[in-house]
C-alpha cells in the first residue's frame, strides 16, 4: 500500500511541477522578450539571441518551481510534525527524544 501511495504521489508531484514550470517559463519568456531590444538584421545574432532569451526564462522557471518544492516542503514537515504530537497526545505516551 505504500508503494502505491509513493508512486502515485510522484506522478502528481511530477505533473503538477512540470505544469507549474511550464507557466513559469512562458511567463518569464514573454517577459524577457518584451524588454529586449535586438537591433540587428543578421540571422545568427538573432538565434543565438533567441535561444539565450529562451536559457533566461528556463532559468527563471527553476527558480520558480524550487521556491514552489520548499514551501510545499516546509508545509509538510509542518504538519507531519503536528501529526506525531497528536498521536503522542491520543496514545497517551510521551516519546522523549535526545
Amino acid at each position: 500500500m505504500l508503494a502505491l501511495v509513493r508512486n502515485i504521489s510522484g506522478a502528481f508531484g511530477i505533473a503538477i511541477f512540470t505544469t507549474n514550470f511550464k507557466n513559469a517559463t512562458e511567463s518569464a519568456l514573454i517577459a524577457v522578450a518584451q524588454n529586449s531590444v535586438i537591433s540587428t538584421d543578421d540571422p545568427a545574432v538573432l538565434r543565438e539571441a533567441a535561444a539565450l532569451m529562451v536559457l533566461k526564462a528556463q532559468v527563471a522557471g527553476y527558480h520558480t518551481v524550487f521556491i514552489v518544492a520548499a514551501l510545499v516542503m516546509l508545509v509538510s514537515a509542518a504538519l507531519a510534525l503536528i501529526m506525531i504530537k497528536v498521536r503522542e497526545k491520543k496514545s497517551g505516551v510521551e516519546v522523549f527524544t535526545d
